[in-house]
């Protein structure tokens, strides 16, 4: 790894943050779709059918929305802690004037 650079792509991460809310309204209204189309089913087996799955879903959804909060949480983290380090390594820099200029440090 010698000589390579360390790129965190914070935009991206950004945006998944975003995506994930994303993921998550659409799961959440899930439900939600099917009752809109209740009507248009027709035989009442397949109405049951939607009924039980969306119940079961609604079910599972709470971990995975949990798991889908944590996802963003840490990725919220790994923005924060890697834009503070890169904040402090920048003030380092500037107050130490080694901004690449050639000069020796005291060892």
């Amino acid at each position: 790894m010698s000589g390579e650079n360390l790129g965190i792509p914070f935009e991206a991460l950004e945006s998944f943050g975003g995506e994930v809310d994303s993921i998550k309204s659409r799961m959440n209204g899930l439900g939600r779709t099917f009752d809109g189309y209740e009507d248009d089913l027709g035989d009442s087996g397949v109405v049951e059918a939607l009924d039980s799955f969306v119940d079961n879903w609604r079910d599972g959804r709470g971990e995975i929305d949990e798991q889908l909060t944590s996802i963003k949480e840490i990725t919220q983290n790994i923005i924060t802690f890697f834009s503070d380090v890169d904040g402090e390594y920048a003030a380092e820099l500037s107050e130490d004037g080694s901004g690449g200029g050639g000069q020796q440090q005291a060892v």
